[in-house]
């Protein structure tokens, strides 16, 4: 996509097809978006960060984006759960062109609509998106609000690097190290991503092969204690009272009493003068 050329057709496009300040803003926020994926003809991103970026709420944000897609600035796919829309940049370069096209040949050419609607149809099309949407959208950049709940305001780094995680993982399994993040008192983007590293370099990329993990964990952990309690080589711990009440009794062993001495010896040599040896 040549974004100079897009940004130029797209404010050429306002003459005769113009758009709400909140519609524009949204706009440059998705062409944002789409120049961090390279120019995917296709890309996710979060509704909670479309907002943050183009500073609306969420109902601003949502009749911003259906003015988009009815205006035909954009195509979006809303999807089920918590996982973020597809969207994609429609190209105002090749749509101008198509119109000047058709104009020339004598087409009557409808400038807010990209598509033939019979009366009322536009009316009842926009009804069921927005039910849709409501409907398919409601989890939509949960792991984004249960961070600003959880953890505090976010900033532009942690809002970019967070995406770039939910893109690369998934929402579930940064929501998991989130709340693991949490269980151990720590409530910085830093320490959750350390957890999410160490994840990738295991090769987990998903909450139940986290969940394998921590079991085999245990299982090496219970292991190991089973090994040390059966081993004969192991060094048996003595505690220093112990030692020395038995050194006190060895002692008290080697002890001679004189008396006990002196009637030993006699009896040996009665014993020898007895077998003639005296």
């Amino acid at each position: 996509m040549n974004y100079i050329r897009e940004m130029n057709a797209f404010y050429d496009s306002l003459e005769y097809n113009p758009l709400s300040s909140s519609a524009v803003a949204l706009w440059h926020a998705l062409m944002h978006m789409n120049n961090k994926t390279r120019w995917k003809s296709e890309f996710r991103v979060a509704g909670m960060v479309l907002r943050i970026k183009s500073g609306l709420n969420e109902t601003s944000f949502k009749r911003a984006r259906t003015e988009l897609k009815e205006k035909g600035y954009i195509a979006y796919e809303p999807k089920r759960g918590n996982q973020a829309p597809v969207y994609r940049m429609i190209s105002l370069i090749e749509n101008r062109e198509d119109a000047q096209q058709m104009d020339s040949v004598g087409y009557e050419v409808d400038e807010n609509s990209t598509e033939t609607e019979l009366p009322g149809e536009r009316e009842a099309r926009k009804g069921m998106a927005e039910e849709t949407v409501t409907k398919q959208e409601a989890g939509e950049g949960e792991v984004f609000r249960f961070y600003q709940e959880n953890f505090g305001v976010m900033g532009p780094f942690v809002i970019e690097s967070m995406s770039d995680w939910v893109d690369d993982v998934g929402e579930a399994l940064v929501m998991e190290a989130m709340k693991r993040a949490l269980e151990q008192n720590r409530t910085s983007w830093g320490y959750v991503k350390s957890i999410l590293q160490a994840w990738k370099k295991k090769g987990i990329r998903s909450v139940d092969a986290v969940q394998a993990e921590d079991v085999e964990f245990r299982n090496r952990k219970q292991r190991r204690q089973y090994h040390y309690f059966t081993s004969g080589n192991r060094e048996e711990v003595i505690p220093d009272w112990f030692k020395e009440q038995r050194e006190k009794r060895e002692n008290k062993r080697m002890e001679v009493d004189p008396e006990e001495a002196e009637v030993t010896r006699l009896k040996i040599r009665r014993l020898k003068e007895e077998l003639g040896y005296g």
